[in-house]
């Protein structure tokens, strides 16, 4: 029988050291609006990063890491219970391998930290505008050296921190429960590239370089002492890939 043994719950500040976009597209763009807005509540106008850009993104990683890039460039869905990439991030519905069981990751929208919407809102209320960034940009024509195609891109700033979460579930399918321990090992180092890559759009042009701050993981099992030994194991793998980092003085 089949079943759940658990959560394991990363949790971590995000924190952005240039402006990222995830754009948030519209109807319409109004006179004098904006033609590339990012992605906000529709409620609370404020900006968040979606869990779908975050897990798209560490899917893709993972995928180039362990050459499961086919030649048409889709996303990997061979159903292999070995298979890293399916076994952490799941597979489509129209692909059914009952031994593989559903996805094991969780990822949600990131919103911003407690600190960061106090001063978010402190910002507001002093000049009446939400602190978005509005990059100007423009392509530059190679033979006259002339500026064309303008275009203002919003980003949320640099220096902004986002709440990173990210659960897990471990699943005993078939007495492989500790796979899954394994499998979550290498995810971790997944999570620690995207610090050296970029999330959002515009990566080559300097947007969407994150720093993963005060990671620590918690583990919500029915017996913890089943997995004493890769808990401690992901324990110490948390700790050296994101040791504790001291915010440089101003």
């Amino acid at each position: 029988m089949a079943s759940l043994e658990g959560y394991i719950v990363f949790n971590a500040e995000m924190f952005l050291r240039t402006g990222l976009r995830v754009g948030g597209g519209g109807d319409r763009t109004e006179i004098g609006g904006i033609e590339n807005p990012i992605i906000k509540n529709p409620v609370t106008g404020e900006p968040y990063i979606p869990g779908s850009s975050i897990k798209g993104k560490l899917r893709s990683i993972m995928e180039w890491e362990f050459g499961k890039v086919g030649e048409d460039g889709k996303p990997c869905d061979c159903a292999d219970v070995n298979c890293p990439v399916c076994r952490v991030f799941g597979v489509g519905g129209y692909k059914v391998n009952l031994e593989l069981g559903p996805t094991r990751l969780i990822v949600r929208d990131a919103l911003m930290t407690e600190a960061t919407h106090k001063q978010y809102m402190d910002i507001v209320k002093e000049t009446g505008l939400p602190p978005i960034e509005k990059k100007f940009e423009n392509t530059i024509n190679r033979r006259r050296g002339s500026a064309q195609l303008p275009r203002i891109m919003e980003r949320i700033p640099a220096g902004m921190s986002m709440d990173f979460e990210i659960a897990y579930r471990v699943f005993n399918m078939n007495n492989d429960a500790e796979k899954d321990m394994m499998m979550y090992m290498e995810f971790l180092k997944v999570v620690k590239f995207l610090e050296s890559d970029t999330l959002g759009g515009s990566g080559s042009r300097g947007y969407g370089r994150v720093e993963i701050r005060g990671a620590k993981v918690t583990f919500n099992f029915r017996d913890r002492t089943k997995f004493a030994q890769p808990i401690g194991a992901i324990e110490q793998a948390v700790r050296e890939l994101f040791p504790a980092r001291v915010a440089a003085a101003a």
